[in-house]
């Protein structure tokens, strides 16, 4: 069967909540729709239209038909077909008055009084039958007095006062059919109830079935726990939900968006019978600021567990970086702002690895017994023979290079950020070269190069990705790199 229209204009009816048109990473965003699912809840159930209850009211005159009145069988099996039973109440308290009867009699003859000697009106029973009518005469049409066929009536009158009523009760029971009519008049004392309409619809609904999504300005769809996370136990087929969004991570470069879009939408389908129809709600834009996240590498000479750790620092960032050495610290610091309190709001945000990778590169940074970080702004070194880690004396005497020292890497940067390192010169990487890639976490760190498979952590979801550039892989990646490069972030 087609689904009714009063589905329909309650489907139709549904809009989205009003949601605020920005909110900043950790911001708590309530979903809902308006006027809400309830709407469903009562077209198959007689709306009330209002209450009312009225006390002591006094019908004067008031008269009220009741015709065709249809009695309903009742459910004794000793007592087939219909049944009217009546009570009547009379109070005693009605003030007397004048009362005036007319009677009619007919004069008949009775059999003889039982007993033979009772003469009073008491011993007249209406019970009694009679044998016929009692015989008289009456003048015909030329005044000669003939036998009458008819019976003779009597006519009589009764006047006087009632002195008083008497409370009396009574019922009438028995099967009757067709009409009633006639007046009510009196007091009623009270009148309870509820004016209800008639239902809209005879068959309950199924729940109508709800589905949230969210996409960014490019019509992506977002990934629960990666780009948002659910709140207070709620989830996306809840008709009430809340959430907050992840951070929108942007490099720290010149021309760069600073703001992102979320788009959220609401799919609602209800089924009536083998039928079904869904609506579309949506969708509502809500601008989210992006956390501006300097792509670093820091490189050490020493792995992390090895002896001397770090040893000599190299710090690279991408050439349209707007970061200096002198600014790194600080810039850090801001970002661990806003992961802190993402962390604080809930611990399924996932930011405990970048939080302390952060507070590990501005360690390495700001530490006084390290020599000063060599500094790098280059997308690509072809030849880490170039860049110096020790200056040389006379005449270059005592020069060390980055090349084939590096035992160590941190990389934070906006997911996505890729790089990629070789054991040769000017990218050549049948040498070995692995490629590691950002995820939603936005860090990727490998503390020790010794063996041909580094871990690089954290992993999981959100986490970074390692990639064998060529296979086999060489025996170890440690104290070998020769070049490395910055890929476009995507």
């Amino acid at each position: 069967m087609a689904i009714p229209t009063v589905v329909l204009d309650a489907l139709n009816s549904l809009k989205i909540v009003s949601l605020p048109p920005q909110v900043n990473a950790g911001d708590r965003i309530d979903l809902g729709l308006s006027p809400g699912l309830n709407a469903f809840d009562v077209l198959s159930q007689p709306p009330t239209l209002f209450d009312i209850e009225l006390n002591n009211i006094t019908l004067d005159d008031i008269g009220v038909d009741l015709t065709d009145i249809s009695l309903a069988p009742i459910p004794q099996a000793e007592q087939q077909g219909l049944q009217l039973i009546l009570n009547a109440d009379n109070p005693s308290a009605l003030p007397p008055g004048d009362t005036d009867l007319e009677v009619v009699s007919k004069a008949v003859e009775f059999s003889p009084l039982s007993p033979a000697t009772g003469t009073t009106a008491h011993d007249v029973h209406t019970s009694d039958a009679s044998l016929h009518a009692l015989a008289h005469l009456i003048p015909n049409t030329t005044g000669v007095p003939v036998l009458s066929t008819d019976v003779e009536g009597l006519l009589s009158r009764i006047a006087g006062t009632v002195r008083q009523v008497e409370k009396f009760t009574g019922g009438i029971i028995g099967n009757i059919g067709g009409h009633i009519n006639g007046k009510i008049t009196g007091t009623i004392k009270n009148l309870t109830g509820s004016i209800k309409a008639p239902k809209l619809l005879q068959s309950p609904l199924e729940p109508p079935t709800v589905e949230w999504y969210i996409e960014d300005g490019n019509g992506k769809r977002l990934t629960e726990n990666t780009d948002f996370l659910m709140l207070s136990n709620t989830d996306l087929t809840k008709a009430a939900a809340s959430l907050m969004f992840l951070p929108a991570f942007a490099e720290l470069s010149a021309g760069v968006d600073l703001i992102s879009r979320r788009r959220i939408f609401c799919r609602v389908t209800v089924k009536v019978g083998n039928e079904t129809a869904d609506r579309l709600l949506g969708p509502v834009d809500i601008l989210l600021p992006k956390v501006q996240l300097p792509t670093v590498l820091v490189m050490t000479e020493h792995a992390v567990t090895g002896v001397g750790y770090p040893g000599a620092i190299l710090v690279a960032v991408p050439s349209q970086s707007l970061l200096t050495l002198d600014q790194l610290t600080d810039k850090l610091r801001e970002v661990q702002v806003v992961l802190n309190r993402l962390q604080t709001l809930s611990q399924l945000a996932g930011f405990g690895d970048t939080l302390a990778q952060i507070d590990q590169i501005i360690s390495l940074v700001g530490s006084t017994t390290s020599r000063v970080p060599t500094f790098v702004k280059q997308d690509q070194v072809m030849d880490l023979w170039y860049v110096m880690r020790e200056p040389g004396g006379f005449l270059g005497f005592g020069y060390k290079s980055w090349e084939d020292c590096i035992s160590s890497l941190i990389m934070i940067g906006p997911p996505g950020r890729a790089a990629r390192f070789y054991n040769a010169k000017n990218f050549w990487e049948r040498l070995g070269a692995f490629e590691i890639v950002l995820g939603s976490k936005a860090v990727g760190h490998i503390d020790d190069f010794r063996g041909s498979a580094p871990a690089c952590e954290p992993t999981g979801l959100g986490g970074c990705t390692f990639t064998q550039r060529w296979n086999p892989p060489p025996a170890s990646f440690n104290d070998v790199l020769s070049s490395y490069q910055f890929l476009p972030l995507q």
